[in-house]
């Protein structure tokens, strides 16, 4: 059917009436507006997280856990962030890429820098050669 005729027949290009056309508009806006408010209620529940000995875990801003401080959401420090507890599968290639802190005398290897989780006043750093030499086990 040609263009002009279409729109002297009272039909869109797919066939639907025209009268409809503010009905389906409305019906798409809200769909929108309603997936994005669902979106959005899913996503602030757990805007916060708290460290469980090996790695940070999500959790509401509002939840309490024995023991843990509860921090706001970083989502690249929760998917990346994890304490290795396996000291013999870190190897010399490893250096200058996992983190460790000494703390009381303690060390720990980290999978990336920052904060360190446990103790907020350190920082997590690069694996040294010395570190390695010292403090992981060698095959």
């Amino acid at each position: 059917m040609p263009r002009d005729e279409i729109q002297n027949s009272g039909t869109t290009t797919f066939g639907v009436p025209r009268k409809f056309n503010k009905s389906i508009l409305a019906f798409f806006g809200a769909f929108i507006i309603f997936s994005g408010s669902y979106i959005v209620y899913i996503l602030r529940d757990h805007q916060c997280m708290y460290w469980d000995g090996g790695q940070y875990q999500s959790i509401g801003c509002n939840e309490k856990v024995n023991g843990a401080t509860i921090i706001a959401l970083d989502t690249s420090r929760l998917a990346h962030l994890k304490r290795i507890t396996n000291l013999s599968s870190i190897t010399i290639n490893d250096i200058g890429k996992i983190y460790y802190s000494k703390v009381y005398g303690k060390v720990e290897f980290y999978t990336t820098g920052g904060e360190n989780p446990n103790d907020s006043h350190k920082r997590l750093l690069p694996m040294t050669k010395y570190m390695y030499d010292k403090y992981v086990p060698h095959k």
